[in-house]
C-alpha cells in the first residue's frame, strides 16, 4: 500500500515530525535550538553557505547548536550533495550523533558518497522539487530514509511544483515523506491526513524570538507573500527571494543573473553561480534574502506565539484536533453534508482561478461532470 494511502485515525500523532529550519547564512541558530528544546527537529540550512565567509558562519552556527542542545535532542542539516566533499569538518562534528541530513541536488552526485552517510547512522532524506525526481533512475542505488518535498513556495533554489502537488505525488509511493513550503496549521493537518510523516517550518518562524536585528525585523514584518518573487523558471533553475520595492539587493541579483545568462548561453549551472554571491542574509541593499511565501505568516505567528517552542506546541495540539475531527466526520466522503447541500456525490467545489474558471466554457465543463453546481 502506498505510504500516504489510508484513512485518518483518531489517535494522537506523536509520530508526526515537525522540523524548524534556521538559515545557515544568518548569524545564530536560535530557531533550530528552540525547536530542539521543544522536542521538534532543529534543522540548519547550509545550502547557501558557499565561500569562505559563509562556510565559516555555517560551521559556527552548527557548533552553536551542538554545544547548546541536549544530547537526546533531534536535529539535522540541509545541504547540497555537491557540498559534501567541501565540508570535511561535518563528518567529524557529527560522527556518532543521530541526525537528519536533507540532501538537495543529489541526482548529479556520487551515490557511493551518499551511501557512506547511512553507514555513519545518518538518516538521509532526498529532497525533491518536482514529482519527476521521485522516478529518477538513480533512486534504486541510493540508501535513504525518505523524501522531503520542497514546494515552490519556499525561498532560495526551488522548483515549479507546489507543496500541494508534491504531497499528492509522494502519497502514491512507498517511502516516508516530509513536506516544506507555505505550511500553516491547516496545511500541516492536511499533509498529516494525506500520509506525510512530518512538515518543515521555515520563514514563518523568523520573527519568533530574537533571530533578527530590529531593523531587519521591521523589514520582514512588512513582507507579504506577493513580495516573494521568482526568476529562472525558464532556465530550469528557479530561485525565490524577497523583492519588495526599495530592496536594492533584489535588483542586483536580477542583473547578475542576466549577465550570467548572456555569458553562459543558457547554462543553468552558470546561472546559479551568478546568483551565489547575492543570495544570502545580509545588508538588503547589497544582498537578496532567500525567503518564500511563508514570510507572510511571520508577523501573525510572532504575535500569537512569540516563541518557536510555543508555535511547535500549538501546532501539535491543532494537528491532533484536526485528525480526530477528520476521522470522526469524514468530510470528503461521498454524501457528506457539503456534497448533499450541492446535490453532488463528492464535496468538491471548484474555486476561482483567474482566466480559467471565469469562463463560461470551463463552468459548463465542471457542471457537466457533477463536480459542483
Amino acid at each position: 500500500m502506498p505510504y500516504g494511502s489510508g484513512r485518518p485515525t483518531s489517535s494522537s500523532v506523536p509520530d508526526f515530525s515537525i522540523g524548524c529550519m534556521s538559515p545557515g547564512s544568518l548569524q545564530g541558530a536560535g530557531i533550530a535550538i528552540a525547536a530542539c528544546r521543544a522536542g521538534a527537529y532543529g534543522i540548519l540550512n547550509l545550502e547557501l553557505c558557499g565561500g569562505p565567509e559563509l562556510h565559516s558562519l555555517g560551521l559556527s552556527n552548527l557548533n552553536q547548536i551542538l554545544s547548546t542542545i541536549p544530547e537526546s535532542a533531534r536535529f539535522g542539516i540541509r545541504i547540497s550533495a555537491q557540498q559534501l566533499h567541501q565540508w570535511h569538518e561535518l563528518r567529524n562534528l557529527l560522527r556518532g550523533k543521530s541526525h537528519w541530513q536533507i540532501l538537495t541536488d543529489w541526482e548529479q552526485h556520487s551515490h557511493q558518497k551518499i551511501n557512506e552517510l547511512t553507514s555513519d547512522g545518518v538518516c538521509v532524506w532526498l529532497e525533491v522539487k518536482n514529482p519527476e525526481q521521485i522516478r529518477h533512475p538513480s533512486v534504486g542505488a541510493i540508501k535513504f530514509t525518505g523524501w522531503v518535498g520542497r514546494g515552490s513556495e519556499t525561498g532560495g533554489w526551488t522548483g515549479s511544483a507546489s507543496a500541494y502537488i508534491l504531497t499528492q505525488a509522494l502519497s502514491r509511493q512507498q517511502r516516508p515523506f516530509v513536506i516544506q513550503g507555505g505550511i500553516g496549521f491547516e496545511a500541516a493537518a492536511a499533509c498529516r491526513i494525506a500520509g506525510a510523516a512530518g512538515v518543515i517550518l521555515d520563514d514563518q518562524l523568523l520573527l519568533c524570538g530574537n533571530n533578527l536585528s530590529p531593523e531587519w525585523r521591521h523589514i520582514v514584518s512588512r513582507l507579504s507573500a506577493e513580495d516573494s518573487a521568482t526568476v529562472g523558471e525558464d532556465r530550469g533553475a528557479t530561485v525565490r527571494f524577497a523583492a519588495r520595492s526599495g530592496m536594492a539587493g533584489a535588483t542586483a541579483l536580477k542583473q547578475a543573473l542576466e549577465a550570467g545568462l548572456r555569458a553562459s548561453g543558457g547554462s543553468s549551472q552558470t546561472w546559479r553561480n551568478a546568483a551565489a554571491g547575492h543570495l544570502r542574509w545580509g545588508d538588503p541593499s547589497e544582498f537578496v534574502w532567500p525567503v518564500g511565501q511563508s514570510i507572510a505568516l511571520a508577523p501573525f505567528w510572532a504575535e500569537r506565539f512569540r516563541t518557536v517552542g510555543k508555535a511547535v506546541q500549538q501546532l501539535r495540539t491543532h494537528l491532533d484536533q484536526i485528525v480526530r475531527q477528520a476521522a470522526e466526520h469524514l468530510p470528503f466522503a461521498p454524501g457528506s453534508p457539503l456534497a448533499a447541500a450541492h446535490g453532488t456525490r463528492f464535496p468538491i467545489v471548484q474555486g476561482p482561478m483567474t482566466r480559467v474558471s471565469d469562463s463560461a466554457e470551463f463552468a459548463r465543463a465542471v457542471a457537466d461532470r457533477a463536480a459542483c453546481r
